[in-house]
């Protein structure tokens, strides 16, 4: 599923929806809340930093 929503090994993901990602829990948590709705991923990627929406199923 990562791989379909653009993510790739050695992706780090900063931000969800403009709010900082210090963990796993504060991943899983901002996933969660965002229930079925587009969720804007800021991702650094070997030196880049980029945005990559993921649209949950």
């Amino acid at each position: 599923m990562a791989a379909e929503a653009g993510l790739r090994r050695g992706d780090v993901v900063q931000q969800v929806n403009g709010r900082e990602v210090a963990s796993v829990s504060d991943f899983e948590r901002a996933i969660r809340q965002s229930g079925h709705d587009p969720v804007m991923l800021l991702v650094s990627r070997g030196g880049t930093t980029l945005y990559v929406v993921v649209e949950p199923r």
